[in-house]
C-alpha cells in the first residue's frame, strides 16, 4: 500500500485486526457496533521511529498511532526487571490497534464491566507484552515543535489502561494545539514486587519496574516525538488519581530528570510511596502462595501469568495498609520520598499544576467502584439520609481524625450541610484535597518553579441519581474534551462544551508555558502558602484565597 493511499476502514478490517491482536473476536459481539468509533478513521501517513516505520490512522485533522512498542515483552526472563528496548523491525508496522493492557484481572472471577475499569469496546487482552503507547497529533512536521503532553492513566498502581475512551486524545489535540501521548505500563504484582532481598543486585529495583516503564516511555518521547510534530524539550506529564501519584513519583526519579518540563497532578497527590521492608514481606507471602522457596525466588519468572495473578489476588486481602504491591523507596530508582519531609530536588525547576474535585468522596462513599452498571447506579436513601450516628461511624473510619472535633469544624464551615454532605466533604479533604495542598506548599517553598492550585467545581447529574456533585474522575472527560464518550458520567447539557473548552485550553496553556492563564479564565495567580490562591474551575471560574481554610488547618495536623 503506498504512503499516500487513504480509505475508510471497514467493520471487517477492524474486527480482523482486533482478532489478530487480541484473539477475542468472539467477545466483540457483546458490544454494539456503534461503540467502534474507529470506523470514522482512515488509513494515514507513515512515520519513521528509532525502531522502524509506522503507519497510523487519520481522524479528520488528527493523526493517530496506536499500540506503539516502547519496550520489549516483559514476560519470562524479563519479568520483574527494568524495561528493555523493543526489537527493531523492517517494513512498515501498522499502528491501528491499541496494545494489550497490563495484567490486572482476577483469573478466578468474571472480568469487570464497570466503566471505571479498562474494558474498551474492542475488549483488549491483558498480557505482559504491554509496554505500548499511543500518539495523537495534528502535524508530522519536525519543525512544528508543539508541546507534548504524556498521560499516565488512573486506577492506582494496580489497574487501568491508556486505551480507555475517556483518554482518547483527538479533541485535546484540536483544542490545545499539542501532541498527546498515552501509555500502558506494568501494574500490581508485575510492576511492583520487591525481590531485592531475595535475589541478586539485578533485581534491586524490581519493586519499581512499573514506574521505570514510565521513564522508558519518556525516553521514547525524547527520541521520537519530533517526527510526530512534538518538542522533546517541552514535555508535560499529567495524570489523574493513580496517574497523579505516578506523576508525583516521576518528579522524584533521577532517571526522569531532564525528560519532564511541566507536571500536572489531578486528584492524586503522591507525597509518600511505600515501605521497602513491608513490601518485601508481601513478596514472601506471594512466593509462599506459589509454593516457591525464598532461595529459589527467580523461579517466579517462569510461572504462568494467570498463576501469578491468582496468587496476587489471594495474598492482597491479607496485607496491612501500605504493605501491598505498589512503588517503594528503593534507594536507587526512587532514592527518597517524593514530597516528604519536603519537595524532591530532582524536579525543583519543573512548574506544577495541581488540584482536586469538589466532591471526590461521593464515588468512594457511594460505592460506585463496586457497581456493575454505572448508568443505573444510584445513591441509596440510606446514604442520602445518613443520620448523625452514621456520620460518626463514617468519620471514625478515616485514620487519625478526632471524630467530634472534625464534625464540629466542618459543620461550622457549612451549617446547612446534611450528614451525608459532611461525610463527603471530610473524606474528600482527608483523601485528596489537603494532601494536594501539602504537596503544593512544599513544592512552592523551593522557590524554583511556579505552582498553580485548582478545584474543579462543575457538577454532574448523570451519576448516582444526580447526587454525586463533582466526583472523582469527572475532571478527566473535560480535560480531554471526551465527555461525549462517557454518558454514564456526564449528562448532555449546554454547559459541557464551554467547560470542556476551558479545561482543555487551560491544561494546554500550562503545557506550553508552565502557566495556565488563557482567555477562558480570569487571572490566575501562582500559589503560595500565605494566600493560597486557588482557581475554582466551573462554567464561570473564579479565584478564591484558601477555600475551606478552617477545615484544611484541622486536617493538616493529621496528614502532614
Amino acid at each position: 500500500m503506498s504512503e499516500k493511499s487513504s480509505f475508510a476502514l471497514s467493520r471487517r478490517t477492524f474486527m480482523a485486526g482486533t482478532a489478530t491482536v487480541a484473539g477475542v473476536s468472539a467477545l466483540a459481539s457483546s458490544f454494539p457496533m456503534s461503540a467502534f468509533a474507529i470506523e470514522s478513521f482512515e488509513e494515514g501517513p507513515i512515520v519513521e521511529t528509532t525502531y522502524g516505520k509506522l503507519k497510523g490512522l487519520v481522524d479528520r485533522d488528527v493523526k493517530v498511532f496506536r499500540g506503539i512498542r516502547y519496550g520489549a515483552d516483559t514476560s519470562g526472563i524479563n519479568r520483574f526487571l527494568p524495561p528493555k528496548a523493543p526489537a527493531s523491525w523492517t517494513g512498515i508496522a501498522e499502528a491501528f490497534q491499541f496494545g494489550p493492557i497490563a495484567p490486572q484481572f482476577d483469573p478466578g472471577k468474571p472480568r469487570a464491566k464497570n466503566p471505571f475499569y479498562p474494558i474498551e469496546p474492542a475488549n483488549l487482552p491483558e498480557n505482559e507484552d504491554c509496554l505500548r503507547l499511543n500518539v495523537y497529533t495534528a502535524s508530522l512536521d519536525k519543525m512544528a515543535k508543539k508541546p507534548v503532553m504524556v498521560w499516565y492513566h488512573g486506577g492506582g498502581f494496580n489497574s487501568g489502561a491508556a486505551s480507555m475512551p475517556l483518554y482518547h486524545g483527538e479533541n485535546l489535540v484540536r483544542k490545545g494545539d499539542v501532541v498527546v501521548v498515552t501509555i500502558n505500563h506494568r501494574l500490581n504484582v508485575f510492576g511492583f514486587t520487591n525481590l531485592a532481598a531475595a535475589l541478586d543486585r539485578e533485581f534491586t529495583t524490581s519493586g519499581n519496574v512499573g514506574m521505570q516503564d514510565g521513564v522508558a516511555a519518556l525516553e521514547w518521547v525524547r527520541d521520537n516525538i519530533e517526527n510526530f510534530g512534538g518538542d522533546p524539550k517541552n514535555v508535560t506529564i499529567f495524570g489523574e488519581s493513580g496517574g497523579g501519584s505516578k506523576v508525583s513519583m516521576l518528579m522524584a526519579m533521577p532517571a526522569a530528570k531532564g525528560l519532564i518540563h511541566r507536571a500536572i497532578v489531578q486528584s492524586g497527590p503522591g507525597i509518600r510511596m511505600g515501605d521497602a521492608d513491608a513490601h518485601a514481606k508481601a513478596t514472601e507471602m506471594l512466593l509462599k502462595e506459589l509454593g516457591i522457596p525464598l532461595s529459589s525466588a527467580r523461579n517466579i519468572q517462569q510461572v504462568p501469568m494467570e498463576q501469578v495473578l491468582a496468587a496476587y489476588f489471594a495474598v492482597t486481602p491479607k496485607l496491612g495498609f501500605g504493605a501491598g504491591f505498589g512503588p517503594i523507596v528503593d534507594g536507587v530508582s526512587l532514592p527518597r520520598q517524593p514530597f516528604a519531609p519536603d519537595a524532591t530536588p530532582v524536579s525543583e525547576d519543573v512548574p506544577l499544576l495541581i488540584g482536586t474535585n469538589h466532591d471526590e468522596g461521593t464515588i468512594f462513599l457511594g460505592g460506585a467502584f463496586q457497581a456493575d452498571d454505572l448508568s443505573k447506579f444510584k445513591l441509596s436513601p440510606a446514604q442520602l439520609g445518613m443520620d448523625e450516628a452514621g456520620l460518626k461511624r463514617t468519620v471514625s473510619s478515616f485514620r487519625g481524625l478526632d471524630v467530634d472535633k472534625t464534625i464540629k469544624t466542618y459543620r461550622k464551615a457549612t451549617p446547612k450541610a446534611t450528614p451525608w454532605e459532611l461525610a463527603v466533604a471530610i473524606q474528600t479533604d482527608w483523601m485528596m484535597r489537603v494532601n494536594s495542598d501539602i504537596l503544593a506548599e512544599r513544592k512552592a517553598a523551593q522557590g524554583k518553579a511556579a505552582v498553580y492550585m485548582y478545584r474543579f467545581d462543575h457538577t454532574t447529574k448523570a451519576l448516582g441519581g444526580g447526587h454525586m456533585g463533582t466526583p472523582h474522575t469527572l475532571d478527566v472527560p473535560y480535560v480531554f474534551s471526551s465527555y461525549k464518550k462517557a454518558p454514564w458520567l456526564v449528562k448532555d447539557t449546554p454547559e459541557n462544551e464551554k467547560v470542556a473548552d476551558m479545561m482543555s485550553k487551560t491544561w494546554a496553556a500550562f503545557a506550553k508555558n508552565g502557566n495556565p492563564n488563557n482567555p477562558t479564565l480570569p487571572n490566575w495567580p501562582a500559589y503560595n502558602a500565605k494566600s493560597r490562591e486557588t482557581m475554582l474551575l466551573n462554567v464561570e471560574s473564579k479565584v478564591e484565597k484558601d477555600p475551606g481554610g478552617a477545615e484544611r488547618k484541622l486536617m493538616e495536623k493529621v496528614l502532614a
